[in-house]
């Protein structure tokens, strides 16, 4: 087996999880979450970042986020793990699966051709032809860290009025290096991005995930969503259907150890391909 990447934990992962610890803040309070949520964003170079339970819950909240219905279609790539596609169901959405290319992401050419033939834009949104839905979103899928086509993406969802949702679970540290983007992170381009931090990730929390939106006001109604949605701490007061999506203060604190070290894990990748391509 070559597993997607192995936990290095030989930084202040230690240190920082018994500082939580003694400090009495372990569950979805405490300082760690909004020290890992600022340093993500300053390294990705974004306004607000919310941290939340998995890379799913991103996701999630990022289709509610969207208004996706269960009236409503949402693009997906055939080529990613079933967590891409099952929040589309949580909303009773259907996926609409799109081909890959060489890249292992979406196939920009399909995706294009797919809008031209078979829907028409209206003013509600891209029509599918055949089941007469209103497309709603794409969740594009940096699969293994390969960045899409976001620039013929984002070219694609402009003229047929589609949000588009980054699944970037696979791709922190992902940029452009030239063109219309460059220096911009895999997941800061799109509507949303969302990342994770599962065991198998390039940075890992155990658990946990991060979601960022263009649209401040769409990030914090993402923190108020992820935390059950309270309206009143005091009285328990819900106007909305809320999430228990939140990190907890835990796993924030491994996430700032680990982040402290994403640079040096890029490097030991980069090498690491290098020498298995000279074999």
């Amino acid at each position: 087996m070559i597993p997607l990447s192995v936990p290095n934990l030989k930084g202040n992962e230690l240190k920082y999880v018994t500082q939580a610890l003694k400090e009495g803040w372990v569950s979805t309070g405490g300082d760690f979450i909004k020290k890992f949520e600022g340093h993500i964003g300053d390294y990705l170079k974004v306004e607000q970042s919310v941290a939340v339970q998995s890379g799913t819950a991103g996701l999630h909240l990022s289709l509610i986020l969207s208004g996706v219905t269960s009236s409503n279609e949402v693009i997906v790539p055939t080529l990613t793990f079933i967590a891409a596609v099952n929040p589309v169901k949580y909303l009773g959405a259907e996926p609409v699966f799109m081909d890959c290319d060489d890249s292992l992401t979406i196939d920009v050419e399909k995706l294009e051709s797919f809008c031209q033939e078979n829907c028409y834009v209206t003013d509600d949104g891209l029509v599918n032809k055949k089941t007469k839905k209103i497309i709603k979103a794409i969740i594009v899928v940096h699969v293994f860290g390969n960045m899409a086509n976001m620039v013929k993406i984002m070219e694609i969802a402009d003229k047929y009025k589609l949000i588009v949702i980054e699944d970037a679970t696979e791709a922190l540290g992902t940029y452009y290096t030239k063109g219309k983007y460059k220096g911009s992170f895999a997941g800061t381009i799109g509507d949303f991005g969302v990342y994770s931090f599962n065991g198998n990730k390039i940075i890992t929390t155990g658990g946990g995930g991060m979601l960022i939106a263009k649209d401040k006001s769409l990030a914090d109604r993402a923190k108020y969503l992820s935390t059950q949605a309270k309206d009143d701490p005091l009285y328990y007061v819900h106007q909305d259907i809320g999430y228990n999506y939140r990190m907890t203060n835990l796993q924030a604190a491994m996430g700032v150890a680990q982040l402290e070290q994403l640079e040096h894990f890029i490097q030991t990748k980069k090498i690491t391909m290098k020498c298995t391509r000279k074999k």
